[in-house]
């Protein structure tokens, strides 16, 4: 689940304390994962990214239906100007954000596909022969592994934020349009 909360300028820091306290609480609650936490890329924005990980469907309706969550709404209200933005994601989405920008559906599937390809195979295809000089005298499977570790590391912190900003306009097509047309 991730939830843009749009938190008053003056609740900042009250607001990561509550997101600490919130994240305590369910550890150990059973099929929670964890809480990944983004401040503001501009202090000025005010706009906190929370990301909550579960393990299945069931465990996150048990999340949701929860006391502490409950509790948690009510406190969120005091501290935000508006309500959260929220959504779900059930894979690579979060490849495909853009920094500094608060589009946070993600794009079609087909898109994602297209992009990830694009991505994908010219780095495969680099990689390969320079893998198989390094790796080549190892066995297979560590030669699998290491080509793994390296294509996602690559993939993760290099080429999708590079495609993700090239491909904008394929990703995020009425968003794009609409940064056009806004005035200032």
């Amino acid at each position: 689940m991730v939830t843009t909360h749009f938190v008053k300028p003056e609740k900042m820091q009250e607001f990561e304390d509550e997101i600490k306290n919130v994240s305590n609480y369910f550890v150990g609650y059973p099929g929670y994962l964890g809480v990944n936490f983004f401040r503001p890329s501009d202090p000025a924005d005010g706009d906190f990214r929370v990301v909550l990980k579960f393990s299945s469907e069931e465990a996150y309706e048990r999340w949701a239906n929860s006391d502490e969550r409950k509790r948690w709404k009510e406190r969120e209200k005091e501290l935000t100007i508006a309500p959260p933005k929220r959504y779900r994601v059930n894979g690579l989405e979060t490849w495909f954000t853009l920094p500094g920008n608060n589009i946070l559906k993600p794009p079609p599937r087909y898109r994602q596909y297209f992009v990830t390809w694009l991505a994908v195979w010219p780095v495969i295809a680099v990689l390969g022969p320079i893998e198989g000089y390094l790796f080549g005298s190892f066995p297979y499977i560590i030669q699998k592994m290491a080509d793994v570790a390296i294509l996602a590391f690559l993939l993760t912190y290099l080429v999708m934020p590079f495609m993700t900003k090239a491909f904008k306009w394929f990703l995020y097509p009425d968003a794009v349009k609409k940064m056009e047309t806004e005035e200032w």
